[in-house]
């Protein structure tokens, strides 16, 4: 009886769109989400929908499952086998959060500097969640919701801190981008001193 599972009624007033969700997501996603689709075909336009079914079973190739979703299509602009970008709206929650840009991710950690004042700034470890897209001022900003090493009252840099963080390396203090290559150069020396010590031992 649904019209919409049918590829050639041009009358149904919604289509059907599979989404590939990753195994790291799927903690944050269920059936009942609202979500936007933005397409090529149409860009400045967005198709709203609602996830109906999420496959059983993981894709052991691609770490993934499909979900199903159901998009509002009234004009018939949406057609079979287009692609799309799909922006999934969860409800994250009163979170401390960061933006994109105040964070330095070194692939191991991600780090920020605070303000601590008197031109005074400190390197911060911290955890965070998925990076997320909020509203501020109408405009969509991408942020990082923290869950470990940030207070509510801290004052983070957002500009200039690959500037802070190069200078704290040629000072010699902390840096994030520069510590772990500092490391691994203070190590092999090491290791080559001992190798050639073991050669001349009699």
């Amino acid at each position: 009886p649904d019209r919409g599972l049918l590829i050639s009624d041009t009358l149904s007033p919604y289509v059907w769109a599979y989404l590939t969700i990753y195994e790291y997501d799927l903690g944050s996603i269920k059936i009942g989400d609202h979500i936007i689709l933005r397409t090529i075909a149409y860009p400045g336009e967005e198709f709203s929908g609602t996830i109906k079914a999420i496959d059983p079973v993981l894709d052991m190739n691609t770490r993934s499952v499909r979900a199903r979703v159901q998009i509002d299509n009234p004009e018939g602009k949406l057609k079979p086998n287009m692609y799309g970008d799909a922006f999934i709206h969860l409800d994250l929650g009163e979170k401390v959060a960061v933006p994109r840009e105040a964070v330095l991710d070194t692939g191991i950690r991600k780090i920020v500097y605070i303000d601590l004042g008197k031109g005074k700034f400190k390197a911060q470890e911290i955890e965070t969640g998925p990076e997320a897209i909020a509203l501020v001022d109408g405009q969509e900003k991408k942020f990082f919701p923290v869950i470990k090493g940030l207070n509510e009252n801290d004052i983070v840099v957002t500009t200039g801190n690959f500037l802070i963080d190069s200078q704290s390396q040629l000072t010699g203090g902390m840096s994030a981008l520069w510590g772990g290559a500092t490391e691994i150069k203070q190590e092999e020396p090491t290791q080559e001193k001992e190798e050639t010590k073991t050669q001349h031992r009699p």
